[in-house]
């Protein structure tokens, strides 16, 4: 008998020990393409004369491709594209302008730089930055902190922002950003 509870308390400290195993996330685990296809809505207000006035409802395409290496750099692309605006001419500011709301809203940027996994936390570290073809300037380069977590079958991954907003990136085979 008194084997037998040895035996059970063993085999429930096994069954712990292994559900409370932390999986260990490598930079192979990253790398390829990650991409997310999403449509935004922005309301654009009269500010600062009406901040309660909305004069215009923007619709973005936005589309965001990673590529990881197993080296441990990455490369972001994101390519916005305004594809619906509502606007009411009689509210919107005297100076506004669809084609400066073009120019602004239908950025095209690319990034990267370099990554690191610490714990359940994906770093990244740019050290360029394209917004349509104009090459930005760093300054002070600010590492990005995002959390992370993969679906079971490892073709999403999911990064979560500071403030909590997420982005679920599904696995691709290639950039068809190109």
């Amino acid at each position: 008998m008194k084997k037998f509870i040895n035996l059970s308390i063993l085999f429930i400290f096994l069954i712990l020990a292994v559900s409370c195993k932390k999986e260990n996330f490598s930079k192979k685990d990253f790398a390829g393409y990650w991409e997310n296809f999403s449509i935004l809505k922005s309301d654009l207000l009269r500010e600062p004369e009406n901040p309660k006035t909305l004069f215009a409802s923007v619709y973005t395409e936005s589309k965001m491709v990673f590529s990881f290496t197993e080296n441990g750099t990455y490369k972001k692309q994101i390519q916005n594209k305004i594809t619906k605006l509502d606007l009411d001419k009689a509210k919107a500011p005297e100076n506004f302008s669809t084609e400066k709301l073009k120019s602004f809203a239908q950025k095209n940027q690319t990034d990267g730089g370099d990554f690191s996994i610490k714990k359940s936390f994906l770093i990244l570290e740019p050290y360029y930055q394209i917004q349509n073809d104009e090459i930005q300037d760093f300054e002070k380069i600010i590492p990005i902190k995002l959390s992370f977590e993969f679906s079971q079958d490892k073709k999403e991954l999911t990064l979560t922002f500071a403030d909590n907003q997420k982005i679920i990136l599904k696995k691709i085979e290639s950039n068809n950003l190109n």
